[in-house]
């Protein structure tokens, strides 16, 4: 054993407010004792997580301009989208002044088996308001039927280098530190804050 220390103690100390920094070192603590962990400091540099913002896709199908789009179509739109120019646009509804500077990544969420799986990771470049428009961006966007039937974004995420291999299987909550898995995915919310 390398540290001197009662696991129970330490559990019991984070247990009233676990955040995702507690649970970091607790797992990068228990990493050292040999055990691995899949959310400590070492593996989430490994896996290039970064704060991020997970998009979780709609398991209906919905319809645009005639044609039927279900959540792999629509992170696919992303994906090729991102592939052919480099980057492409995200739309979203937020707070812009939330996110400016702290949105480092999106990473798309599809409900596969009654879990919601990691698809996609883009970076994100740049935040741009745009009240609904999206004359300007819609040349980088494959497909824009689904985007332009879309009118509750105010923002979009100029995103770029997408990865959809080697994504990690577990992210944590960042103000809850629970796996999404556990708390985050419930609800109305289709987007968290994760590591």
């Amino acid at each position: 054993m390398l540290f001197n220390y009662d696991e129970s103690e330490v559990y019991k100390v984070i247990s009233e407010r676990r955040t995702a920094a507690n649970v970091i070192e607790i797992n990068t603590i228990q990493e050292c004792l040999v055990r691995k962990s899949e959310h400590s400091w070492q593996r989430i540099v490994e896996t290039n997580r970064k704060p991020a913002l997970a998009c979780r896709m709609t398991s209906k199908s919905l319809d645009a301009n005639g044609k039927s789009y279900n959540a792999n179509d629509i992170v696919n739109i992303f994906i090729t989208s991102c592939e052919r120019f480099g980057f492409t646009y995200y739309p979203i509804k937020c707070n812009i002044e939330n996110f400016r500077d702290k949105l480092k990544q999106i990473r798309l969420f599809v409900k596969e088996e009654g879990k919601y799986i990691c698809k996609a990771c883009f970076e994100v470049l740049d935040i741009i308001e745009s009240d609904n428009d999206l004359s300007q961006v819609e040349e980088f966007i494959t497909d824009t039927n689904f985007i332009k039937s879309r009118t509750d974004f105010n923002c979009l995420l100029k995103i770029a280098q997408v990865q959809t291999t080697d994504l990690p299987k577990d992210y944590l909550a960042l103000r809850t530190g629970k796996s999404i898995y556990d708390v985050a995915f419930y609800g109305r919310n289709p987007n968290i804050w994760i590591i």
